[in-house]
């Protein structure tokens, strides 16, 4: 499955001993960084405002903060060309 962001992929939570801790942090790899952040920033939804940063190798990235404190870093790579 894939979506205008790339595939798709589930994430799958549990509560399992041990699958992981509040403030972990997680990276995703995304094509159309620059969608994703003006849809978050078109819902309005005023707690979740990221902005676009440098990120590894030259590419983008977003990073988004759960309830739990777990960051999720939403990474495009810099087009090559």
């Amino acid at each position: 499955m894939t979506s205008e962001f790339g595939p798709v992929v589930p994430i799958l939570r549990s509560s399992h001993h041990d699958d992981g801790t509040p403030g972990g942090a997680v990276l995703i790899e995304i094509r159309g960084v620059e969608a994703l952040h003006a849809g978050l920033r078109e819902s309005g939804y005023p707690y979740l405002n990221p902005g676009i940063e440098p990120g590894p190798g030259d590419g983008r990235e977003m990073v988004l903060i759960d309830p739990a404190s777990n960051r999720l870093r939403v990474y495009e790579r810099r087009a090559s060309g």
